[in-house]
């Protein structure tokens, strides 16, 4: 920008006036641009590169954010106010005009709105990816965009989606003792990011791994991972595994020996190019799937799942709304928690297979809200619906949409999965 011939000097406490009113406006008001921009997107570019969500959900992520907006602040008015009583013979240049002032201010406090009022005003929120259970689709250390673009909008099979885990141990993960947990309301509870695979109303099974919807089989991606065992004549080195792409988070190494050492067992979770890439090596002996275990810990927790395994799992219809069921001990088992901790009933309550509200009796019950059924695209490594139960649609905070940031381990960045879509 060219200077003018026009001398005159900078009044202190005004550009650090404007810079308290809008940080970078007071830098702005010197000429210096450069560092105008970078004062103004310095609060969402913070925010999003934590994740905003993710440090807003408990009172040291709010406490250490405004702290970092108010130093920001006074940062900034003092910035421009040193630099102002330094500029004595200071030309006027092209952006020291009233429009220039007002269309920056907008655009800085709109910009800034976007990002710190997601919900409000642009039915948009910004994640941090911390756990491999979605990869390949989503890496650890991605930063995505989600949310709800259509109106009256709900979930489809097979997308991706951000929501507040429903369960209370899920929001209670750091906290071991089960009598100091603290029952969230929806706004405070964690948020996750699974695939959709079931919504309201279908019934949905796993056999062998193999989702089935409404008795039709869902082909399995080539992106999906599962657990496997791995035997090896010698020892897989890091540069080994490297040419694999399995990442160290995705596998347990020397996870065990076999036979006197005479071969090398390992565990990882591998996509199915990757296992088939495994059995063309000569040092390879064996890549089999590992077994899942059964137990009491899946999803209603009753008789019945205590059969059922993460790779074998269900039938178990998924709750719509308006949906009508008869009450009885079988039913309870199933549905008796969901209609219990998420129907938003004021007065409910359980007992001898008996369902009251309100103190009377319901021999029949009609769900209030549609439910979803959530899993991980790495199906052995994932805490899932399978684990917790079905997802209350005002839980839902949307679709996600893309990749905005991508930061590796070691802090680089990985330009090539920035704005690439999640599928």
């Amino acid at each position: 920008m060219l200077d003018s011939e026009i001398v005159k000097p900078r009044k202190s406490w005004l550009s650090g006036l404007l810079s308290l009113v809008v940080p970078g406006l007071g830098q702005l008001y010197n000429g210096q641009f450069i560092k105008a921009i970078a004062f103004s997107s310095s609060p969402f570019l913070f925010s999003s590169f934590y994740g905003l969500i993710d440090s807003l959900i408990n009172p040291i992520g709010i406490t250490f954010y405004v702290l970092f907006f108010l130093l920001l602040i006074l940062y900034s008015a003092i910035d421009s106010f040193i630099t102002s009583l330094r500029s004595k013979d200071y030309r006027l240049k092209s952006i020291n005009n009233g429009i220039y002032y007002t269309t920056f201010a907008i655009l800085s406090l709109g910009l800034n709105a976007l990002f710190l009022l997601p919900n409000s005003i642009a039915k948009l929120a910004f994640f941090s990816i911390p756990t491999p259970a979605m990869e390949q689709s989503l890496l650890v250390g991605d930063r995505i965009v989600a949310g709800f673009h259509r109106i009256n909008a709900s979930v489809q099979r097979n997308e991706v989606v951000v929501f507040r885990v429903p369960g209370v141990r899920e929001n209670n993960f750091s906290v071991y003792d089960t009598a100091a947990w603290v029952y969230h309301e929806i706004d405070q509870k964690i948020p996750y990011i699974k695939r959709c695979v079931a919504i309201a109303g279908d019934k949905l099974e796993i056999k062998n791994d193999t989702l089935i919807v409404n008795n039709q089989v869902v082909e399995l991606s080539s992106d999906l991972l599962f657990s496997y065992n791995i035997v090896s004549t010698e020892s897989i080195n890091d540069r080994s595994w490297n040419s694999f792409s399995i990442e160290p988070h995705n596998r347990a190494s020397d996870y065990g020996e076999h036979n006197n050492s005479k071969y090398f067992i390992y565990r990882a979770y591998l996509s199915f190019a990757q296992v088939n890439e495994l059995k063309t090596k000569p040092f390879i002996v064996d890549v089999s799937k590992q077994s899942q275990n059964f137990g009491a810990l899946l999803f209603p927790f009753n008789e019945s799942s205590k059969s059922w395994s993460a790779s074998n799992y269900g039938p178990i219809t998924i709750p719509q709304k308006g949906m009508s069921i008869p009450v009885n001990d079988s039913t309870l088992s199933i549905y008796g928690s969901t209609i219990k901790d998420y129907e938003n009933l004021k007065d409910v309550m359980i007992s001898n297979n008996q369902l009251m509200i309100d103190g009377k009796e319901v021999t029949e019950y009609i769900f209030n809200q549609n439910y979803y059924f959530m899993m991980g695209d790495s199906r052995d490594n994932s805490h899932d619906s399978r684990y917790w139960g079905f997802v209350p649609e005002d839980h839902l905070i949307g679709k996600a949409y893309y990749v905005y940031m991508s930061v590796g381990k070691q802090g680089n960045f990985r330009l090539n999965r920035i704005f690439q879509p999640i599928r």
